[in-house]
């Protein structure tokens, strides 16, 4: 691990990671952004901007909103990645990341809209 990796304080509460969570974890960090990254540190959630301009904001938690258009409020949003029953988050927001970044349109029409 780089010396300047720090868990984001959702994970400091508890006392272990496996090496799975640690990687993945790690591999996030390298795709984010300084904003995004102290945004995950200091809130568990950071922005990303949708390849149609949509601002959508991932959680560890493995919450996925959508800021409407006229900025009043959210829309959430779930995602059931295939393959395996768990994903480490690190793995989970790096995959929902790219997937907006690269295809928001088909997010979209794939994910459940919640609310």
């Amino acid at each position: 691990m780089a010396a300047d990796y720090y868990y984001p304080r959702y994970y400091q509460t508890r006392r272990y990671l496996d090496a799975g969570e640690q990687r993945a974890l790690y591999l996030l960090w390298q795709f984010l952004s300084a904003e995004q990254r102290t945004s995950l540190e200091r809130r568990g959630w950071f922005e990303v901007r949708g390849s149609r301009g949509g601002r959508w904001w991932l959680s560890l938690r493995g919450d996925v909103r959508r800021r409407r258009r006229w900025g009043k409020g959210y829309v959430g949003y779930c995602m059931e990645l295939q393959g395996s029953i768990w994903y480490p988050p690190g793995d989970r927001l790096l995959a929902l990341m790219l997937a907006l970044r690269t295809n928001e349109r088909g997010f979209r029409k794939e994910a459940c809209r919640i609310g």
